[in-house]
């Protein structure tokens, strides 16, 4: 990912949504920093081949603010070894005491 042009790319899609841009250019700047900062994208010193411009929203609508939604709630049952760190009734049934 780049991040120098986040917050240009959140102004384009504020436009055509009719919103205003520099909240959504803010949003669009931390939601890159997020997602850096998760793992899930690596910074690049380019960008890739191709343009892009955003699509407007369906009539009557617009775009929400783009945020990163974590969920760990279950982080620990998809962690469990299924066959090693449950007891007896099987998964999701973990065994008690510490988990390696």
């Amino acid at each position: 990912a780049t991040t120098g042009n986040a917050g240009s790319k959140g102004s384009e899609v504020a436009a055509v949504s009719g919103l205003d841009q520099e909240p959504f250019a803010a949003a669009s700047e931390k939601l890159v920093a997020d997602l850096l900062a998760e793992g899930l994208v690596v910074p690049r010193d380019a960008a890739g081949e191709g343009t892009w411009s955003p699509t407007p929203p369906p009539t009557g609508e617009a775009y929400a603010l783009p945020v990163l939604e974590r969920f760990a709630d279950m982080q620990d049952l998809l962690i469990l070894d299924p066959v090693h760190d449950v007891e007896e009734m099987g998964w999701p049934h973990a065994a008690p005491g510490p988990q390696a």
